[in-house]
C-alpha cells in the first residue's frame, strides 16, 4: 500500500484507508528511481506532474537532517504536505538501505471517507512509529555542558551576571542533566524552596531547545500576565545575551491581525516554536501538540478550570503522541498539603 505524497496528515489518513492504485504506481516510480540512484529525477518528475515545488524544496532542506529534526518538524503543529513528503521519502530511503520490507499498517475503513479525530490521531501515531524505527542520532551535547557554553546571565536578571556556572548552584546539576536529549528520563518533578534557581533550569532547557530545534515547547505559569512578562523580560533577554537572536523567526503579519514568528508570548525557531500561557487558559492548554512541557509553580495553578479538569493534566495530555520523546518538567514551592500538586509528584519519584 502506498501513501500519496501530495496530501496533508488528515488526507493521508484517508489515503491509507482507500488504498488508491494511483498512489501505488507513484510509489513504484519513486522506488525504482531510488534503486537506480535517480532519486532527484523522480522528485523532479513528480514536481512537474503535480506542481509540487514545495516538495522538492523540502526534500533538499531535510535530506541531511537528523531523524529527530524531521519528527519535531512534523509534530510542531505546522505540519503540512511538505513535512509529510519528506517523511515518506526518508522512509523509503531508509527501508532500501537497510533491506527492510516496506510495510504500512492498515486501519479500519471509514464510511464515505470521513476522517474523524480518532483516525487523525492514529495517523500521527503511525507516522511517529515509522520515524522511531530509523536509526536515531541524538544531540550529543548534554544540557549542563550546553548551558555553561551558551548561557549568559545579565545584571538586570541576576545578582551574579556573567557566564552561567553550575559551581554556583551545584545542586541543580543532576536535575538539569535529566533534561538532556540523550537522557531516557521523560518526566521530572522538583519540589523546592523559593529562589532556588528552578526557573533557570527551565530557561536553560528552553535555550537548548532553540539551539537544536527541539519542540514544540509549552511553558505554563499561573496566569497569562506572568507568562507574557516571562517571555518579554526574561526569555528575550536570555536569547539576546546568548547571541541567538538570528535563531528566532521574525514576526509575520497574517489575516485578521494575527501574527506568527516572534510575538509577545510565542517564538518560532527552526521549524518549531515555544509558547507561554497561563494555567487558567483552558482553550490554549488543549489547542496544540507539544513535545516539551515546563510547568512552573504548579501549586499556584487553579484547583479546577472553569470547564472542569486540571490545568496540569490538560497540558500533559498535549504530549501524549510524543511518547518517549517528550520531556515534562514540573516545579513548585509547595503550598497547602491538601491541594498541593508538586507534593504527590515528588513522592512518586525515584530520586
Amino acid at each position: 500500500m502506498a501513501i500519496n505524497l501530495t496530501q496533508n496528515i488528515t488526507a493521508l489518513q484517508k489515503s491509507i484507508e482507500t488504498q488508491s492504485i494511483i498512489q501505488a504506481q507513484e510509489t513504484k516510480q519513486i522506488l525504482t528511481s531510488i534503486k537506480d540512484q535517480k532519486t532527484y529525477q523522480a522528485i523532479i518528475d513528480i514536481r512537474k506532474k503535480r506542481g509540487l515545488s514545495d516538495f522538492y524544496k523540502s526534500h533538499a532542506r531535510f535530506k541531511n537532517k537528523k531523524i529527530k529534526d524531521i519528527q519535531d518538524f512534523i509534530k510542531s503543529g505546522i505540519a503540512d504536505k511538505m513535512a509529510c513528503d519528506v517523511l515518506y521519502v526518508l522512509y523509503l530511503l531508509e527501508s532500501l538501505k537497510t533491506g527492510k520490507t516496506i510495510d504500512f499498517d492498515t486501519y479500519e475503513t471509514v464510511s464515505e471517507g470521513v476522517v474523524t479525530t480518532k483516525n487523525v490521531k492514529t495517523m500521527i501515531s503511525f507516522m511517529n512509529k515509522i520515524i522511531q524505527g530509523f536509526p536515531t542520532i541524538s544531540v550529543a551535547e548534554g544540557l549542563v555542558e550546553f548551558t555553561e557554553r551558551r548561557r549568559v546571565l545579565t545584571s538586570g536578571t541576576s545578582a551574579r551576571p556573567g557566564p552561567y556556572r553550575f559551581s554556583v548552584t551545584p545542586y541543580t546539576r543532576e536535575i538539569t542533566e535529566c533534561l538532556s536529549e540523550y537522557s531516557n528520563i521523560t518526566e521530572v518533578a522538583l519540589m523546592k524552596p523559593t529562589q532556588w534557581a528552578a526557573t533557570n533550569i527551565i530557561m536553560n532547557h528552553e535555550l537548548y531547545c532553540v539551539e537544536y530545534g527541539i519542540g514544540p515547547v509549552l511553558y505554563v505559569t499561573s496566569d497569562d500576565d506572568l507568562a507574557g512578562e516571562y517571555m518579554e523580560k526574561r526569555w528575550d533577554t536570555m536569547i539576546v545575551a546568548a547571541g541567538m537572536q538570528d535563531y528566532i523567526t521574525p514576526p509575520v503579519q497574517k489575516k485578521a491581525n494575527k501574527a506568527t514568528g516572534d510575538t509577545r508570548r510565542a517564538k518560532s525557531f527552526k521549524g518549531t516554536f515555544i509558547r507561554a500561557i497561563g494555567a487558567r487558559s483552558e482553550s490554549k492548554l488543549s489547542s496544540f501538540p507539544v513535545r516539551i512541557i515546563h510547568l512552573d509553580e504548579i501549586d499556584k495553578y487553579p484547583i479546577a478550570l472553569a470547564g472542569g479538569g486540571d490545568s496540569s493534566e490538560k497540558a500533559i495530555r498535549r504530549s501524549d503522541s510524543y511518547e518517549n520523546l517528550r520531556k515534562i518538567f514540573h516545579t513548585s514551592t509547595p503550598k497547602k498539603k491538601a491541594t498541593s500538586r508538586i507534593g504527590p509528584l515528588f513522592r512518586q519519584g525515584d530520586m
